[in-house]
């Protein structure tokens, strides 16, 4: 149900139920935190809808109470809507302005610099919308343009750079006074650096991509020619182990043949062969023997009997 129902060219005040009114305060910041980010976010959820004061008062009464409720809007001038429902399908609009101040009095935003939190860059975030949209966090929550004040510039300006990657971070730490530039001229060079680090980034996926691809392909011819060697090996391993037996059956079949080496089967000489043997090469007259022997028909000068005989022992 919305809290102001258009009927025809009349508008009819609805009270909110109970958990539409649930359902907005889950959504809103601690209004205790600053009141600026709290209106902001209000603003945010009830775009295009129209708020009467009977509204605002139930959603104040809601988180602070009836009396701080009606405190605060005796601070805004706001009197005749205190302790009756006579006005309260009053649209809100006419005294916004009136009631936000007395909101940001009460409720000053002292949230410190550090804790106001800026989402980094996305992944496929455009980057004058980053830097836009660190603003108008900066907004919400402090009620300030930061853009009017050099210390919160600076503060958001470092922050919007912590938020980028740290490849851009580092070139933009190269530019001289970049801290005081002008919103537009300072947002160029975030643009321009963001723009060359996605290009880069992606020309370096394609190039690996395109290595992974290679080493794909060399692995797949490899398998393929390690397949074939061993489909080629199992083949020709049968015809190896019938050549292998049939070296085999030859090396049995020539172990059984016999030797034609004559074996040699050497004497020791004895002293008188040894003798004798000296006297035939040195004695001049031992070839005059060449009559053959009587008894073994052996020439004399290879028989002992006629040996003995000439040296005078036979």
């Amino acid at each position: 149900m919305l809290p102001v129902v258009i009927r025809g060219q009349n508008l009819e005040y609805k009270p909110w139920q109970t958990t539409d009114m649930s359902s907005i305060i889950e959504k809103l910041p601690i209004l205790q935190d600053g009141a600026h980010s709290w209106i902001s976010k209000l603003e945010e959820i009830m775009v295009g809808e129209q708020l009467a004061m009977g509204d605002i008062k139930r959603l104040l009464a809601n988180l602070l109470g009836v009396h701080a409720m009606g405190d605060i809007l005796e601070k805004a001038g706001l009197d005749q809507y205190v302790g009756t429902a006579v006005n309260d399908s009053e649209l809100f609009c006419a005294n916004r302005g009136r009631v936000c101040r007395a909101l940001k009095e009460t409720f000053p935003t002292n949230l410190h610099p550090d804790n106001i939190l800026i989402e980094p860059l996305g992944q496929e975030e455009n980057p004058r919308a980053y830097v836009s949209r660190a603003h108008q966090v900066w907004r919400n929550v402090t009620g300030n343009d930061p853009d009017l004040n050099q210390m919160e510039q600076s503060i958001l300006r470092s922050k919007i750079q912590k938020g980028l990657p740290l490849t851009v971070g580092s070139k933009l730490a190269e530019v001289v006074g970049l801290g005081s530039m002008e919103k537009g001229v300072y947002t160029d060079h975030i643009a321009h650096q963001v723009v060359r680090y996605r290009t880069k980034e992606h020309d370096q996926r394609q190039q690996d991509q395109e290595v992974v691809r290679k080493l794909h392909q060399i692995q797949l011819v490899d398998n393929k020619k390690i397949k074939k060697q061993a489909l080629v090996i199992q083949n020709q391993a049968p015809l190896d182990q019938s050549l292998l037996q049939s070296q085999l059956n030859q090396v049995q079949l020539q172990s059984f043949q016999p030797s034609s080496v004559v074996p040699v089967i050497s004497y020791q000489e004895t002293a008188f062969d040894q003798a004798q043997n000296w006297r035939g090469r040195f004695d001049p007259n031992f070839e005059q023997h060449s009559e053959e022997c009587y008894n073994c028909g052996q020439f004399a000068c290879e028989c002992n009997s006629w040996i003995e005989y000439e040296g005078g022992e036979y």
